[in-house]
C-alpha cells in the first residue's frame, strides 16, 4: 500500500481492517517519491526538513506495517536507509512533526501518482 507522512488514508481505510489477521503489509513511497525531502512553499524556510530515514521510520513505526520499500540511489543512502532500522520507532514529538510536515506537503497539491 502507499503509506507516508503525506498519505496516512492507510491509517482509516487499511488498517483497522487488517486487526490481528495474519495479512502481511508491504509499504511504499516512505519518502513521497523525495516530496516528503522538501520543503513545500506554506512550511518555514528555516522550517525543519524530514531526512528519509525519519521517512522511513515514520511508515514502520506504524505496527500493521511489516516491510517499507526503499529505492536508495547509492550506498550511502542505503546504509543510512538500514540504520533507520537500528534507531526503532519514531518518538512521539517526531510523530508529530512528521504529521505536521506530511499534512503540509498533502495540502500543497501538487501533482501526484
Amino acid at each position: 500500500i502507499r503509506y507516508n507522512a503525506a498519505h496516512r488514508g492507510a491509517e482509516e481505510q487499511i488498517f483497522p481492517f487488517v486487526g490481528t489477521r495474519q495479512v502481511g503489509v508491504i509499504s511504499y513511497t516512505a519518502t513521497r517519491w523525495t516530496g516528503l525531502l522538501r520543503r513545500p512553499k506554506s512550511w518555514p524556510k528555516n522550517g525543519r526538513i524530514p531526512t528519509a530515514p525519519e521517512a522511513y521510520r515514520f511508515v514502520l513505526s506504524n505496527p500493521q506495517v511489516d516491510v517499507c520499500l526503499t529505492a536508495p540511489t547509492s550506498n550511502r543512502q542505503l546504509e543510512q536507509n538500514l540504520g533507520a532500522l537500528e534507531q526503532g520507532p519514531l518518538p512521539s514529538n517526531d510523530m508529530q512533526f512528521m504529521h505536521d510536515f506530511g499534512s503540509a506537503v498533502h495540502d500543497a497539491r501538487r501533482w501526484f501518482l
